[in-house]
């Protein structure tokens, strides 16, 4: 008698033990769902964000080379207006150097 109470208390708790772990097995199938979905949204984030990235290099890249064409350009402007201004000297140096001449010629 006592040995058919302690099967039947056996089988419950083999019953009970079965149906816990078939929830937690319920249970990690639904979080590696949950994971694997994640990872996928993960990714994708990942990838829009590496191609914004090589838009922004890009972006740079050219502005880098556009900036660096207009230095190049505000340099040569620099270099051309000093020589205009050391050609307007020697002008000025001659006509000076005329007026002179004619104010001692009057």
């Amino acid at each position: 008698r006592d040995l058919g109470k302690a099967e039947v208390r056996l089988d419950g708790e083999d019953k009970v033990l079965r149906e816990l772990l078939e929830a937690l097995r319920m249970s990690l199938a639904q979080k590696e769902t949950q994971l694997a979905t994640e990872d996928r949204e993960l990714r994708a984030k990942l990838e829009q964000l590496t191609a914004e990235l090589a838009r922004a290099e890009q972006k740079f890249t050219s502005k880098d080379a556009e900036l660096q064409a207009q230095t190049e350009e505000v340099g040569a402007q620099h270099t051309r207006a000093e020589a205009a201004l050391q050609h307007l000297e020697a002008l000025s140096s001659t006509l000076s150097a005329a007026d002179s001449r004619l104010t001692a010629a009057d």
